[in-house]
């Protein structure tokens, strides 16, 4: 218990100090590297860890390297994610975030989903579950119509 509100403070104090304005970007670099090396793991030895990764497109950037990784039990609909976004060729910061996604089901197209929720509604994705790889599609749970890739291989 100990051990988890001293994680708790700490990522508490990386959030604050990387959303108050400072010149001093060495604390906000090692705050964040804090925050980094950080790895949570399933407590329940029955839950299943999958993980994806590639370069999703970007209008302002070369593109996005995205990860993400899901903990799940093998026959649940619901779990858990931590996802990693960081625009290339930029010298922002990864975004991190984490919450809660279930799985949706489509049987008249027999399609799979896993909608992430990171506890914000206008912050919802959606990925279509392509076994090897799952691919970013928008609400509707649809291709954008650009042709882009948006596909994340799994990752061994």
């Amino acid at each position: 218990m100990k051990y988890v509100f001293i994680v708790s403070i700490a990522l508490t104090t990386g959030l604050i100090s990387c959303n108050t304005k400072s010149n001093n970007d060495a604390i906000k670099t090692q705050e964040i590297e804090k925050v980094e090396s950080l790895t949570v793991e399933p407590v329940d030895t029955h839950m299943k860890k999958v993980r994806y990764e590639g370069i999703l497109p970007a209008a302002d950037c070369e593109g996005i390297k995205t990860e993400v990784a899901f903990w799940k039990e093998e026959s649940a609909n619901v779990g858990t994610y931590d996802l990693s976004q960081k625009y290339l060729g930029t010298k922002e910061n990864p975004f991190y975030s984490s919450g809660d996604f279930k799985v949706i089901t489509d049987d008249a197209n027999g399609a799979t989903y896993y909608q992430l929720n990171p506890g914000k509604p206008d912050s919802i994705m959606n990925f279509k579950y392509m076994g090897d790889s799952i691919i970013m599609v928008g609400s509707d749970f649809k291709l954008g119509p650009s042709g882009l890739n948006y596909t994340l291989k799994i990752h061994h």
